[in-house]
């Protein structure tokens, strides 16, 4: 954390600023990455089981080879 930075007046007042960077996707704890990754393993897991059923719903009986 940055120090504050203190600006002091000629008169009696005093002002204080405290100037911090913060990035949320930093700041997790492990709860919450934990959190995170599941819900990105379930989003891909997902699409993959949309492809594999197309696959399977749409397919004409030959096997092919993705390389080719």
């Amino acid at each position: 954390m940055a120090d504050p930075v203190v600006i002091e007046c000629a008169s009696a007042c005093t002002v204080t600023l405290q100037v911090e960077l913060t990035t949320p996707l930093l700041n997790l704890t492990v709860e919450q990455g934990g959190q995170l990754a599941i819900a990105v393993i379930a989003v891909w897991s997902v699409g993959l089981l949309f492809r594999e059923l197309y696959r399977v719903i749409f397919s004409d009986g030959t096997s092919t080879k993705e390389s080719e």
